[in-house]
């Protein structure tokens, strides 16, 4: 593996543990339980960032 999947691949990492703690700050510790559309956001950005390192990855 080069080193540019496994910076990708950490970098999913990071935001795959920000987007779970995101979730469990603005859910399950408000009364409100929408998510807000950063933490959508968040989630959208690990997904992109893995599906770039495992394509990178072939």
């Amino acid at each position: 593996m080069s080193t540019a999947v496994v910076l990708l691949f950490l970098l999913s990492g990071m935001l795959m543990f920000a987007t779970i703690i995101s979730l469990y700050a603005t859910v399950v510790t408000s009364k409100s339980k929408n998510v807000p559309a950063w933490v959508w956001g968040l989630g959208v950005a690990c997904l992109l960032v893995a599906f770039a390192a495992v394509v990178l990855m072939n």
